[in-house]
């Protein structure tokens, strides 16, 4: 049983408007005439990951995990459901769970989530082109065939959960492969443990967490993110694209590229965990400074993580 079900009980039992989660804060009751705190220890983003994960899929979880804007809705088991948000907010990050109306959902629970959290989170694949599974290089891991369709069809990452069909996040959506099955938990730890090293599969016994990276030469490297799920372990890549792109590529405004050319300060890019100087417009400055012969000094990206 999830350990937030107590609080969501006493959510709906009470009239609050919400459960409100921030990382570094007390997690609280909302009611029209005032905060309630339930704890009396503040959250790290990691314990409020843990906590929302476990009302999610595997797929939500490792959504979760890797930053993204989540929208689900969890039922407890006398069917009264309730909206799930989490993401990164300008304060860190946030989840907010509210009472699905206040009334049981008219159907059995595992069922009416499912089925709610399918159109609010995911979308069709439709449009897409059928994944090729044997585009895989002679002798290497079967998922690489995963990852390059993930590069061909320009998504951004692929999250692979046992018991669920592996799914890309393109344009800022989710949604699942085109032509993939349903991954059983044997399948998707096959999966997975062929592309780690030795070293990584021990951290991951020992941790159940484990990072690293993978390269297809000529294709793109891969950020690797393995975790355990209650079904098996999961895993979230992301591309590290291997071609920079222009300032022109991204559409940036000569505004904005006058910065390159400050003698002085600190200009600093923003956005949320996900992003990183390798995929944001950062690179796309640092590449047009250090192309310009006009300026003195090279340019590099600083990145600073909660």
């Amino acid at each position: 049983m999830p350990q937030l079900d107590a609080m969501l009980r006493a959510l709906a039992d009470r009239g609050a408007r919400e459960l409100f989660f921030q990382e570094g804060t007390m997690p609280t009751l909302r009611y029209p005439d005032g905060d309630k705190p339930v704890s009396r220890s503040a959250l790290s983003r990691a314990q409020i990951v843990s906590l929302i994960s476990e009302l999610g899929t595997a797929q939500d979880g490792g959504a979760i995990r890797s930053g993204a804007a989540t929208r689900f809705v969890y039922t407890l088991d006398d069917g009264r459901g309730f909206a799930v948000e989490a993401g990164i907010g300008e304060a860190g990050f946030v989840a907010r769970i509210v009472a699905h109306g206040g009334e049981p959902i008219p159907t059995s629970p595992p069922a009416a989530t499912a089925a709610i959290a399918e159109t609010i989170t995911y979308s069709d694949s439709s449009g897409l082109k059928p994944i090729d599974f044997s585009n895989v290089r002679p002798g290497a891991p079967a998922i690489e065939a995963y990852l390059s369709y993930m590069v061909d069809v320009g998504a951004s990452d692929l999250h692979l959960s046992p018991c669920e069909i592996p799914m890309l996040r393109l344009h800022g959506e989710m949604i699942r492969i085109s032509g993939a099955r349903e991954c059983s938990s044997e399948e998707a730890s096959r999966l997975i443990f062929q592309l780690m090293q030795p070293r990584y599969k021990k951290e991951f016994e020992e941790c159940a967490d484990t990072d690293f990276a993978h390269e297809i030469p000529g294709v793109a490297r891969f950020r690797c993110n393995v975790f355990a799920e209650r079904k098996g372990p999961g895993g979230v890549f992301r591309v590290i694209p291997t071609k920079i792109p222009s300032a022109e590529d991204l559409g940036l405004s000569k505004a904005i590229l006058d910065l390159c050319f400050l003698s002085k300060g600190l200009v600093l890019v923003t956005g949320p965990t996900v992003l990183s100087s390798c995929d944001s417009p950062s690179s796309a400055k640092n590449s047009h400074c250090n192309g310009t012969s006009s300026v003195s000094a090279a340019v590099s990206a600083l990145s600073v993580s909660n």
